[in-house]
């Protein structure tokens, strides 16, 4: 899938669904309207007696909803696996050297992303919605130098810039994109429950880079590319507490198990000369699990403030800097490590619209 047209595809979504709700029989206009009413998007169902004047329900039947979110997000770290050594001049023995770096010492930073949502209801207690947001650049590097006595781990008597190197640097990035399709109903006042399908993809690069500055301008680089789609049903909950006259609390989850498309490339040369090139592509059962925490302040009628924490849970993935095989054989790097497992968290704040 093409995870750029990801994000035109849904501002399509939007359009069409803001031009077609200006026609005049999407909209009903009830003569009474009962103690439940329906707020659709992050499908809440919030009682009169709740919210006092209810002045976040609309009173509108079949109504839209839309969610804006800015969120800033982190990640954890990945397993903790060694990158560099200050060699302590015994060749193949690891005891009398250094550690210089491993991969824990590559620590995401926040990076900002959004969230959009739409939603409709209809039937009276049931809703439905589509959901994508995106999170790229995770990214972190590192570098060290030394006197020539820079190593990785693979390169003891198989390659040159990898061993006795001056200089050598370490950079990993990570792309997050999420697409949903869900249908929610409502269960009682202030909870819904959903099914939906879910996308998710997660693109990383692991790329590491040595010199010994022997004068003749040559590197030796070691690049390692996974991509992991996954597609699966989930389901989830939504609860609406109300706090103030016009202050609830919304309490999201969902969770479900996916089938991961996982696949990794590695592709290293040592001087300009091709030493490893491999590959290899698998499906594994994935899962996925997250829970989103927002408070939402109605500001008017039709317009709520959202605040909130979030967190997002992956495991059975491929991670880029687990692929790393320090081996040196015809099997080295030509299996994908789908072991893997993340969680991003972050804060987020926004905007609610129902009409």
């Amino acid at each position: 899938m093409n995870l750029n047209s990801l994000s035109a595809l849904f501002s399509g979504v939007l359009v069409l669904a803001w031009t077609g709700g200006l026609n005049a029989q999407d909209v009903v206009i009830p003569t009474e309207v009962s103690n439940s009413q329906q707020v659709v998007g992050t499908a809440e169902w919030v009682t009169e007696g709740d919210l006092g004047s209810c002045q976040y329900c609309s009173g509108i039947e079949a109504d839209w909803a839309f969610q804006f979110d800015l969120f800033f997000m982190t990640r954890d770290k990945p397993n903790r696996m060694p990158l560099l050594f200050s060699d302590g001049g015994t060749p193949g023995n690891y005891t009398d050297d250094n550690m210089l770096a491993t991969t824990t010492d590559l620590d995401f930073r926040w990076e900002p992303g959004f969230r959009l949502s739409a939603g409709r209801s209809f039937d009276n207690n049931k809703a439905f919605e589509i959901t994508y947001f995106e999170l790229q650049d995770l990214n972190d590097s590192l570098g060290r130098t030394g006197a020539g006595n820079i190593a990785w781990p693979w390169s003891v008597g198989t390659t040159v810039d990898f061993q006795d190197a001056d200089f050598a640097s370490a950079s990993y990035a990570s792309d997050l994109h999420n697409l949903e399709f869900n249908l929610r109903s409502q269960v009682k006042d202030a909870w819904s429950v959903l099914a939906g399908l879910r996308y998710v993809s997660i693109d990383e690069q692991f790329r590491g880079v040595s010199n010994n500055l022997d004068g003749d301008g040559l590197s030796s680089v070691y690049n390692t590319d996974t991509e992991n789609d996954l597609f699966g049903i989930q389901v989830g909950t939504n609860n609406r507490f109300a706090l103030l006259e016009d202050l609830t609390l919304d309490v999201d989850t969902a969770a479900g198990l996916f089938v991961n498309s996982a696949w990794q490339q590695t592709f290293a040369t040592d001087e300009g000369a091709v030493w490893r090139q491999t590959g290899d592509r698998r499906n594994k059962t994935a899962f996925v699990g997250e829970l989103r925490l927002n408070g939402v302040y109605a500001l008017s009628e039709n317009v709520g403030l959202r605040v909130g924490y979030q967190l997002l849970w992956v495991a059975g993935i491929a991670l880029a800097p687990e692929q790393l095989d320090y081996s040196n054989n015809a099997f080295s790097a030509t299996d994908v490590s789908v072991n893997g497992k993340s969680l991003y968290q972050g804060f987020n704040i926004g905007f609610e619209y129902v009409r």
